[in-house]
């Protein structure tokens, strides 16, 4: 059956501001900021926002379910959906004082800390887990071929998921509020489709009691994990048919400018991966996609200020050493 949108992004947008230090700050030492100039200006952001917008600016078609706060954010997500010919009725706008903006604090390592409001307000747990305000349109799953979710998931855009068959795509950050255990634990089994840097792979190992990562193969409907490496580039494995695991090891692709901005690299990672998974390519070039969209957003600051066109992103993955060389696949829509 064909399916009208290749991706269903839920999730929320939010305003970004970049603060760059040498060293993460430490209680009781000042810290300077390295990007004085820049410091002030403020992105659109969101990590299901980065991955969304960097998946349609490929080309693929999406439905957007994304709640957000500020004129900024309302003008900006109306524009990008006109743009991408994305459905604009699933927008939504929360009742109340809540605000979506995050700042970010970035090292010489170019480790982050993100700090959120309303998360660093003084509200208590289950009130900044509450997503029952948005509307799930099941049509709108049963159009879908494929869900992303970040962070965090919606029980009722799970369940829906489920019933229609969608492909689940899950890429985790490791944040024990939005995300505690019981509930990280039940995505982490739903996922198809598992995305995590080292840190966050080791995080889920020792959380869970894991000897690696690859037991999620056994235990839940996992069939590709895909562990970013930074600049050395990303892991990944797959269950095939006969429950054996394929292993893959793709370099980064490198970038053309210098390296300005790692916020959003993972996402971007995720977008393109995710990209060529739904467009049928095999593993590896998914994970040379999901590297060479990544090397685009790291050249500029903000998190989707240079993603590329799908003929950029094809142009610069050319010139890769191994373009062109594959793996065997069974075929990519779980």
């Amino acid at each position: 059956m064909m399916r009208k949108y290749d991706v269903l992004m839920p999730g929320s947008v939010c305003t970004v501001q970049v603060f760059k230090f040498h060293r993460m700050p430490v209680i009781g030492e000042s810290e300077t900021v390295l990007n004085q100039t820049t410091c002030s200006d403020i992105y659109m952001g969101g990590c299901a926002y980065n991955i969304w917008k960097g998946i349609a600016r490929l080309g693929a078609s999406t439905y957007p379910f994304f709640s957000y706060r500020g004129e900024l954010c309302e003008k900006q997500m109306k524009k990008d959906c006109e743009e991408f010919g994305a459905p604009a009725d699933a927008l939504f706008k929360p009742e109340g004082d809540v605000n979506y903006h995050c700042l970010m604090f970035q090292d010489d390592r170019n480790d982050h800390i993100t700090i959120s409001i309303p998360y660093g307000k003084d509200i208590d747990k289950e009130e900044v887990l509450r997503t029952g305000e948005i509307q799930y349109r099941e049509e709108a799953f049963r159009d879908s071929r494929s869900i992303i979710f970040v962070l965090s998931y919606d029980d009722a855009a799970l369940e829906l998921a489920k019933k229609h068959g969608l492909t689940i795509a899950y890429s985790y950050r490791n944040d024990p509020v939005l995300n505690p255990d019981h509930r990280l634990i039940r995505i982490l089994r739903e996922a198809h489709i598992i995305f995590t840097n080292e840190v966050e792979r080791e995080a889920i190992e020792k959380k869970f009691g894991m000897g690696k990562i690859t037991e999620l193969f056994e235990t839940g409907n996992a069939r590709i994990i895909v562990t970013t490496l930074g600049a050395r580039g990303s892991l990944v494995r797959r269950k095939k048919k006969d429950a054996s695991i394929e292993e893959y090891f793709v370099e980064s692709t490198p970038v053309v400018r210098k390296n300005i901005d790692t916020v959003g690299a993972g996402d971007g990672y995720v977008a393109g991966f995710m990209y060529g998974y739904l467009r049928g390519e095999d593993i590896m070039t998914c994970a040379r996609y999901g590297s060479t969209v990544s090397s685009f957003v790291i050249e500029e600051e903000g998190s989707t200020t240079n993603l590329p066109t799908l003929e950029q992103m094809l142009e610069r993955n050319a010139e890769r050493p191994d373009a062109g060389s594959g793996c065997s696949d069974e075929g990519s829509m779980v």
